[in-house]
């Protein structure tokens, strides 16, 4: 009987390891697919916090942008207000954002940002979108004009680790504008959700925006190596009375390039670089530039320094300075 006893005990636990090896499969898929479930919940919750922020971080800077009652304060909004548009803190993992997606967030972008230049627009005409106007519409408009190609340090992180290309707003107009005379003769289709359409419909916006970068990137170097703003703590143009001042220099003016600490300096040739770059763009579009002709007037009456008693890293400066300006007016 003791010895039946035990027999029938071993077979009850073979048979509940035995049910146990079958169910292994089943448990294992199970596990899988929680595991899945929570790994897509989380990555859906990652998506949908990083659209909110950016939507909140944007909404926030454009208002802190028409707020400022300096141009300086406006083109550090205008700075993370494109920084914070949700295709630049695209990570590049097709297993949490897939491709197709970051197509989607460009075109989201530049159809938001369209809206915005075109609210400007509506309220103020592109003829009066000037650096001398006391228009505060003028003014935000040619703000968000200049920082068109700011990029968040998210994706200067990606491109020193990864190699990733970098993409600002301004790329993203110009990649449109390449591919208007392609449309315009039917030897190219777009898609309805590609940006370069919603940057051709938006043609004329686009223009704006590029001549206004070009024109205010001109006039911050004037502001800064001039004296028209001496009593101004370096304020940027876009001030009252600032076409007053500016008639300063329409007779012989010289510049103070070299008298500005070498920070600034850097700063200035900078200005000059993207601004330089940006008609370059423009020419290769096929997109006209007209400087500004006030802004024409006084780099015209502008005197080169002389670098003889320079050392060769200042008249190297200078030289580069004196280049480009040359480049930007004629």
């Amino acid at each position: 009987m003791k010895f039946l006893a035990k027999s029938a005990v071993l077979c009850t636990c073979l048979s509940l390891v035995a049910c146990d090896l079958l169910d292994t499969p089943k448990m294992m898929k199970s596990m899988k697919e929680t595991t899945e479930s929570m790994e897509e919940t989380t990555s859906t919750m990652f998506l949908e916090i990083r659209s909110k922020e950016s939507r909140d971080t944007r909404l926030k800077e454009l208002n802190n942008l028409e707020a400022a009652e300096t141009f300086y304060n406006k083109t550090l909004s205008a700075a993370a207000y494109f920084k914070a548009f949700e295709y630049q803190l695209y990570t590049h993992k097709t297993d949490l954002e897939s491709a197709a997606y970051f197509q989607d967030l460009k075109y989201a972008a530049v159809k938001e940002f369209m809206r915005q230049a075109n609210d400007y627009l509506d309220k103020t005409s592109a003829e009066d979108m000037s650096p001398t106007s006391k228009d505060e519409t003028a003014q935000n408009f040619m703000a968000i004009s200049v920082a068109m190609h700011e990029i968040h340090d998210f994706q200067v992180k990606l491109a020193r680790e990864r190699g990733v290309a970098k993409v600002d707003m301004l790329s993203l107009l110009i990649e449109g504008l390449s591919v208007r005379d392609s449309f315009n003769n039917y030897q190219l289709d777009l898609a309805e959700l590609d940006h370069r359409l919603l940057v051709l419909e938006n043609h004329d916006a686009v223009e704006a925006l590029l001549q206004a970068r070009v024109d205010m990137l001109s006039a911050m170097i004037v502001s800064r190596v001039s004296d028209i703003n001496r009593d101004y703590s370096n304020i940027f143009l876009g001030i009252p009375d600032t076409l007053n001042k500016l008639k300063k220099l329409f007779r012989k003016w010289d510049s103070s390039f070299t008298q500005i600490e070498r920070a600034k300096r850097g700063e200035t040739l900078a200005w000059a670089r993207e601004a330089v770059r940006t008609r370059k763009l423009m020419k290769s579009v096929g997109q006209g530039y007209e400087m500004n002709k006030t802004l024409r007037r006084v780099f015209s009456n502008m005197r080169k320094q002389n670098t003889d008693d320079m050392t060769i890293q200042e008249s190297t400066e200078v030289s580069e300075f004196h280049s480009l300006m040359d480049e930007l007016i004629n």
